[in-house]
């Protein structure tokens, strides 16, 4: 008789014996099946039902804002690039690349004014600026690049604007042009009166040949004045690694002897994400998602996970969306 254990783990059962590693091997891939089951429950627990408190063995938290609903991510050590309109963290910008190309910018509108300083849009200093000024009333304004087709990942924006009278809907826009037409990616922002600054940074991935920011004051009967900057458009290819950082996700007693961590995430070619465990002092490098990790050199302290993400593909990028996290002993 010969029973194989492929499925499961371990090597095959000969001799119409079983061995005892064989069966240990098959036991730990068990609970370690139903231990990410249990992790990967907790996450889906916190996005069903929009609560899901962080205690004793089981943790979760979802990226439906940059913190995370149980306010787990660290923003000021997070590297990674955050999207509200997908609610998940990808790789940020790589190279900058809007030093090169066609500088693209103009006003459509009587009275809506011109463009000055445009290059200080594109210098990487945020306390420059390009801007026009000028009449509110049915004026939309435009300032970007064009370029020859190329694989751009993320776009990081600074830019500001000031509308007089206030009651009037004003937004502005991310978009990219695919050679022919511009189309929106994000909604930068959108003023409702006095002044107004908006950053930060919108995922691309798409292989295009320009962005713009697009500055729409176009509804209503506005006709006072409106001012718009540009500080800061950068563009380029998704960057190798970020990290997302979290923090106080449990706290260890001492005596866990594995930790399961569920990712809810998307893995494009060439992608991973991996995560470093820690308990404050001791940290456990590049370990793998969605299978039990041995935990038992940490001590009793704060649980810190940092995801790593990573791309071979500078045109690719991991995605993550949440987390749910079991404890063994």
């Amino acid at each position: 008789m010969v029973i194989k254990n492929t499925l499961l783990g371990g090597t095959d059962w000969a001799a119409e014996t079983v061995a005892f590693e064989d069966l240990n091997d098959t036991f730990d891939a068990v609970i370690d099946k139903g231990n990410v089951g249990i992790a990967q429950l907790a996450y889906k627990h916190l996005k069903d039902d929009g609560s899901f408190t962080n205690e004793d063995y089981l943790a979760a938290d979802l990226f439906t804002d940059a913190d995370g609903v149980n306010n787990t991510v660290v923003t000021g050590t997070t590297t990674a690039l955050y999207s509200a309109s997908s609610d998940n963290y990808t790789l940020n910008v790589g190279t900058d690349l809007a030093s090169s190309g066609t500088d693209h910018y103009g006003t459509d509108g009587s009275g809506g004014g011109s463009w000055s300083n445009v290059s200080n849009a594109f210098d990487s200093d945020d306390d420059t600026y390009a801007t026009a000024t000028g009449y509110a009333q049915g004026v939309t304004r435009w300032l970007g690049k064009t370029f020859s087709s190329t694989a751009i990942g993320a776009a990081r924006y600074k830019v500001y604007t000031s509308v007089a009278p206030s009651g009037y809907s004003n937004p502005i826009y991310l978009q990219t042009y695919n050679g022919s037409v511009w189309t929106t990616v994000s909604t930068v922002g959108i003023n409702t009166g006095g002044s107004t600054t908006f950053s930060g940074s919108v995922t691309i991935d798409d292989t295009i040949q320009g962005v713009r920011l697009f500055f729409s004051h176009n509804t209503g009967s506005n006709t006072g004045t409106t001012t718009d900057r540009v500080y800061t458009l950068e563009y380029g290819a998704f960057d190798a690694t970020d990290v997302v950082t979290t923090e106080s996700v449990l706290t260890l007693i001492g005596d866990e002897k594995f930790i399961t961590v569920y990712g809810k995430k998307d893995l494009p070619s060439g992608t991973t994400i991996t995560m470093d465990i820690s308990d404050g002092t001791t940290t456990l490098t590049t370990q793998p998602l969605d299978q039990s990790v041995s935990i038992a050199t940490l001590s009793a302290g704060d649980l810190d996970i940092t995801f790593n993400l990573e791309t071979a593909l500078t045109a690719n990028t991991p995605a993550l969306y949440g987390y749910g996290v079991v404890l063994t002993k």
